[in-house]
Formats: structure tokens, C-alpha cells, sequence
């Protein structure tokens, strides 16, 4: 079954994976998410801290979960807005992780995060406070069009008042 990770727990990933460049890795195509959540025993072998947030597509076999944080996200989702990091397991793109976690963030931590996507640096999630070099994770004109047409929002986007 495919996973797809999204808003902090895909901050997370891409924190511990800056190694791989999203851009060099393969794109997610057009397709609908999946109608049922992942079990709680399959998210924690992710690794990434808990609750885990997870995409699915039907807010019908949404259920509860300290583990696990269900956002719906119905439709089809794009290209680009999910990376295909193997083994069934999909991460929102870079780009798509800044605007979802937009509407969470207060404007300062929202631009802060922007440079640290956009840099040679992440901050650890061993040591949130040190840098550890990698390589960037996406690059400021690819969160400005994604800012501007959100290809992976349209029209249902919220939260974007921080980023206009």
C-alpha cells in the first residue's frame, strides 16, 4: 500500500534525507491517494516523530490515532506535489511541505523554513538548534510558482495569507 507523508512529519523526512535532492528524485504521477489510511504498526517503522502526518484521499476511512495525523486530500494529486522515495512510501515535495505548513507556522518560522529549503543547510532533528550541510531541498522561483499557481492546491488552497 502507498504512504504518502505530508506537512511536518514530510518536514521531518526531508530534514534526515537532505542528502538526496528532491529534484533528483523520481516524481509522483497524476493519480488519486489512497482511499484508506495506512495501520499505525506500518507508519512507525517510517522512524519520523509521532503524531505522523499522512495524505489520504477519502475523509470516509478517516479514523483516530496518536500516531497519526490524517489530512484529506481528494482528487488527484498533480505532478510534483508528491516524491516517490521507494518502497511504496511518497513525501510531499519540498515546495508543497512550505505551503502546507503555511497556515501553521508564524511568519517568521514560515521564512525562516523557506531558507532553510532553499539553502546548503537543515536544521537536525537530533540537535534543532545546529546545522548540518546538505544539499538544497528546492529553490526559492520553485516555491514562488508553487506559492503563485499552486499546481498542487487550486482554488481549496487555505492559509496562504503568510505567503502572498
Amino acid at each position: 500500500m502507498d504512504t504518502f507523508i505530508s506537512h511536518q512529519s514530510a518536514l521531518d523526512y526531508w530534514r534526515m534525507h537532505r542528502a538526496l535532492p528532491a529534484s533528483s528524485i523520481k516524481q509522483k504521477r497524476k493519480t488519486g491517494l489512497p482511499e484508506n489510511p495506512p495501520t499505525t504498526k506500518q507508519v512507525r517503522l517510517f522512524g519520523l516523530a509521532q503524531p505522523i502526518h499522512i495524505m489520504i484521499g477519502s475523509p470516509k476511512t478517516r479514523w483516530s490515532s496518536k500516531a497519526m495525523k490524517q489530512h484529506v486530500f481528494s482528487g488527484e494529486a498533480p505532478v510534483g506535489c508528491f516524491i516517490n522515495v521507494g518502497n511504496g512510501l511518497f513525501v510531499s515535495s519540498p515546495e508543497f511541505c512550505f505551503l502546507q505548513l503555511a497556515n501553521q507556522l508564524p511568519l517568521v518560522k514560515l521564512i525562516e523554513l523557506g531558507y532553510e529549503l532553499c539553502s546548503t543547510y537543515s536544521c537536525s532533528l537530533l540537535t534543532p538548534c545546529a546545522h548540518v550541510y546538505a544539499s538544497p531541498g528546492t529553490t526559492s522561483e520553485l516555491v514562488t510558482n508553487s506559492v503563485k499557481s499552486g499546481p498542487c492546491f487550486g482554488p481549496r488552497t487555505r492559509g496562504l495569507v503568510n505567503c502572498a
